[in-house]
């Protein structure tokens, strides 16, 4: 999903560190700028987020950041940060390799913010300005399919009826009149064929 100001091109043909196309943030108006994967994915203990970036012309009141969600995108952690240098910037795409392991076992949006904060910018969006990603890719991470929400009653208990053998990811959140609260940290399951586990579970 594209958070974008109106009068430039996200995908962008013209700078790519491979491939056809890149993705490109500008400023065109003084405000943050937002690509976000429309994917719900599980960190595991050694999760990477790999990507290429360049920041070119870009104002010490703009950054570009990657940033995590561990509550649905109700706030964001930031894993990495490049200010602009107030001139031409980076010329090339550079690697970057951010490890994930401090979300390990917790479902994770990721998205990446050109930001922008009080003080002076580049507004153009020509090539060149501004902040181009390319080449994400995760490394030890799941990807979470079919979510189903039901109500359990107010005991504090469920039963999990799982209807294909495969891998689960539970969470529970409690209820409270028009008030729903947080989601709880994910557990972790696997449904398996045979003779049932003892039918106790603690979230």
């Amino acid at each position: 999903t594209a958070q974008t100001s109106s009068g430039y091109q996200v995908i962008d043909t013209s700078v790519r560190a491979s491939g056809n196309a890149a993705f490109h943030l500008s400023h065109p108006l003084p405000e943050d700028q937002i690509l976000t994967l429309n994917r719900l994915l599980l960190a595991g203990s050694s999760s990477q987020l790999l990507f290429s970036s360049r920041l070119g012309y870009a104002g010490p009141a703009q950054a570009a950041l990657a940033e995590i969600s561990t509550d649905g995108g109700a706030n964001w952690n930031e894993i990495w940060r490049q200010v602009g240098t107030g001139d031409e910037g980076e010329t090339s795409f550079s690697d970057r390799q951010i490890s994930l392991a401090a979300f390990a076992g917790r479902e994770i949006v990721l998205r990446f913010r050109y930001a922008f904060f009080q003080g002076i910018y580049y507004s153009q969006t020509a090539r060149g300005v501004g902040f181009y990603v390319d080449d994400i890719r995760l490394t030890d991470t799941d990807e979470l399919l079919e979510e189903q929400v039901s109500t359990a009653s107010a005991a504090l208990s469920f039963a999990f009826q799982p209807s294909q053998m495969t891998d689960y990811s539970l969470r529970v959140r409690a209820h409270l009149s028009q008030r729903r609260l947080p989601w709880g940290p994910a557990k972790l399951v696997t449904a398996q064929a045979g003779e049932p586990l003892p039918p106790s579970l603690t979230i």
